[in-house]
């Protein structure tokens, strides 16, 4: 009924469900943001000019297989839902740049096995010179829908690391705008992170 709807946005509405008819072949983005949502309509497929899928914060246990037509889909969120196996269809689509999957049942053990090892080694910083928690203080890096990312520099003697080589550090400090955001569960997000630093992986 509305031919020239191309964006939908409803964050925090307590949605349960999504009617089929509502999912049109106009539509490019659909954002659904922390609600009660259950299952995706097979219907999705048929919106084969979708770009921007957001849907984190939701109760879905799986994706319809038509997804995979959906393949113009360049950014999809699905952090903090119940996805009890890989969402794989996903990972085929040609123009996909961005997928959160974080909190979700079938990655939580693989994150707490690996959260609970010994395998991480994170440096502590013990002193207050600088506030990470004050605007003033940091360097905007970036903003978005979830949070403001800032970078602060640490002087290398407030570190208590063994391995600490005695170098200035550059750290990013992201301060979220709500419990649940676009990528999910805050608290989920910060293991995400501290599984890539103890990898030794860098942004």
């Amino acid at each position: 009924q509305c031919p020239n709807l191309q964006m939908i946005s409803f964050k925090s509405n307590d949605i349960s469900s999504i009617h089929p008819d509502a999912l049109q072949t106009q539509m490019r983005w659909l954002i659904l943001t922390d609600n009660r949502i259950e299952d995706i309509p097979s219907t999705i497929g048929r919106c084969d000019k979708l770009q921007k899928l957001m849907l984190s914060g939701n109760r879905i246990t799986s994706l319809p297989g038509e997804i995979s037509n959906c393949r113009h889909l360049e950014l999809v969120r699905l952090a903090s839902n119940q996805l009890v196996e890989p969402p794989m269809d996903l990972l085929k689509l040609p123009r996909l740049s961005w997928l959160a999957l974080s909190d979700n049942p079938f990655l939580k053990s693989i994150i707490g096995e690996t959260t609970a090892s010994n395998s991480i080694n994170l440096k502590v910083y013990e002193k207050e010179s600088v506030r990470l928690d004050d605007p003033e203080q940091g360097v905007e890096l970036g903003r978005g829908a979830s949070g403001v990312t800032r970078q602060y520099k640490l002087c290398a003697e407030e570190s208590n690391a063994a391995d600490d080589d005695g170098d200035d550090d550059d750290v990013a400090v992201k301060e979220y705008s709500a419990t649940i955001t676009s990528d999910g569960n805050p608290q989920e997000e910060r293991k995400v992170s501290m599984v890539a630093s103890s990898l030794g992986c860098k942004s």
